[in-house]
């Protein structure tokens, strides 16, 4: 038992011990010093019942615009935290998960009008971790895409994706607007490779103007400096995974385009000559389109390769620690991040190999027709990534919550 501070604390603790190090996009100082907002209250449990009255309680009218912002933020990372968390973490979880997910969206609604004409960082978060906890706690992938789609819409309004309208904001604000579209970006590119929904955010939209570069220089701290497990040499390696993490993502999705792409245009061609002429066409043109496809899995699968050391073996490689939580604290930061990419990569891996299987073109992935070998590469992907499993600390793999199943 504890109060709902408390548990807003702790809320905060496990997002950026298991959340974070995979998405840098938020502030902790600012995460930290909103958790007086829930102090306001007298309730002194945090029993479902206790929290639900402390959270009725935070009336709109009560609240400072600003305090509106950070309690509608905390709730929605409380919900996302809570929906992912194993039991022993945070007991009864799923109804408190259900229940501050519905502070967030209803504190939310009441200054929406002024957030959609000046959004910022957080009308942004806020709407992307209410996603991901509609998802994980109640499985409405149809509501969380909305969601979704309104952060997306949000930042394609703010012309995240030229650099000249994110530099002109404060170098917190254009760092935090810049890691959240990347990771908006890249979702998106994903979601339609993977037919899983429309997409939002694509080159079509920028008219060529893609300018926004991949990291601030320099960079801002997002860690709570003065809190003494976090080090600046451990932020900068958080963001070199999580860059590292984007580029895998990035190369796997530009593969699964070029590969559906390069069989509709074949499609197109056969469909548009006749038998003779697409002989000798398709042969060149096969060819030429099935070479380029395999230096795309090349670069993809070779990305692997450039770990760093700190990822390859987070046991070992902990250092400028003062104490036993420090380190606990990086090796844990750590294995959160390498679980996530590793488990990230081989899933991409499989899904590319499937779309090359289906698509008639195993030669992308060095493999020919034989469906034994198709069946034996499947196996060894397989292999791969139960022995990741086994290698990271279980709850890293449970707190990546729904997209991780």
């Amino acid at each position: 038992t504890g109060t709902t501070a408390e548990l807003v604390s702790k809320c905060i603790d496990l997002f950026m011990l298991f959340l974070f190090p995979n998405t840098p996009v938020c502030h902790e100082p600012t995460l930290r010093a909103g958790v007086s907002i829930f102090q306001l209250g007298t309730h002194t449990s945090s029993s479902a019942d206790a929290v639900e009255s402390s959270l009725v309680a935070q009336q709109p009218e009560a609240l400072q615009p600003v305090m509106e912002k950070t309690f509608t933020l905390l709730t929605a990372l409380c919900a996302l935290v809570m929906s992912v968390a194993p039991e022993p973490y945070i007991p009864q979880k799923a109804v408190l998960a259900l229940l501050f997910l519905q502070a967030s969206r209803a504190m939310l609604h009441t200054y929406q009008e002024n957030d959609l004409e000046s959004p910022d960082w957080t009308s942004l978060i806020i709407r992307v971790w209410q996603s991901s906890a509609t998802q994980n706690a109640t499985g409405r992938n149809g509501e969380a895409h909305h969601y979704y789609g309104e952060a997306e819409m949000i930042a394609l309004r703010l012309r995240l994706y030229d650099e000249s309208s994110v530099i002109q904001k404060s170098a917190l604000e254009s760092q935090l607007l810049r890691s959240i579209f990347w990771l908006l970006y890249l979702s998106d590119k994903s979601a339609t490779a993977f037919d899983d929904r429309p997409c939002i955010i694509n080159e079509r939209v920028f008219g060529g103007e893609l300018t926004l570069l991949e990291s601030s220089d320099p960079a801002v701290p997002l860690l709570d400096m003065n809190r003494m497990i976090s080090l600046p040499l451990l932020e900068s390696r958080i963001q070199e995974g999580f860059l590292l993490k984007r580029r895998i993502s990035s190369a796997a999705v530009d593969l699964i385009t070029a590969i559906k792409s390069c069989m509709r245009i074949q499609a197109h061609m056969s469909a548009s000559h006749t038998q003779t002429e697409t002989a000798g066409v398709e042969a060149n043109g096969e060819a030429t389109d099935l070479s380029n496809l395999a230096e795309l899995y090349l670069e993809f699968a070779g990305l692997i390769d450039s770990f760093p050391l700190w990822l390859r073996n987070p046991d070992q490689y902990v250092d400028q620690c003062t104490d036993a939580d420090g380190a606990y604290y990086q090796k844990m930061c750590f294995w959160a991040q390498r679980s996530s990419i590793m488990t990230t990569f081989h899933s991409l891996k499989l899904v590319v190999l499937q779309r090359c299987i289906d698509h008639d073109a195993p030669s992308v992935v060095g493999l020919d027709r034989n469906k034994i070998s198709q069946h034996l590469k499947k196996i060894d992907i397989g292999r791969d990534f139960l022995s990741e499993l086994q290698l990271a600390p279980f709850d890293c793999i449970k707190m990546q919550g729904e997209p991780a199943v």
